[in-house]
């Protein structure tokens, strides 16, 4: 259970360092696909801020959106890609297993 815990802490730091480097280099095209992708974050951050705090001109609002739902985004793949690779291991395991019994009582 730590091992999968870790694992999906790494997963979870290399997908948001990814996708926070690639909103940095490739600002524009990263940026249109990355509003559309959040689009439910963002009307789920909209329904639970104050109005008063979402005028047009919040910057620091609107980035922290962004930060935050880039974060659970990341979160959300790195646990099916620890969830996919510990069912793909456990498959193995039991396949070589199978191979094993196979070989030793022929």
């Amino acid at each position: 259970m730590r091992r999968r815990l870790w694992q999906w802490l790494f997963f979870t730091v290399l997908v948001c360092s990814l996708a926070l480097a690639a909103l940095f280099f490739f600002e524009q095209p990263v940026a249109d696909f990355a509003v559309n992708l959040l689009e439910p974050w963002l009307d789920l951050c909209a329904v639970i801020t104050p109005e008063q705090w979402q005028t047009q001109d919040n910057i620091l609002l609107g980035l922290m959106w962004l930060f935050f739902g880039v974060i659970v985004y990341a979160m959300l793949i790195s646990m099916v890609c620890v969830t996919l690779l510990a069912t793909v291991g456990k498959c193995c395991k039991k396949k070589s297993r199978n191979e094993e019994t196979r070989h030793i009582n022929p």
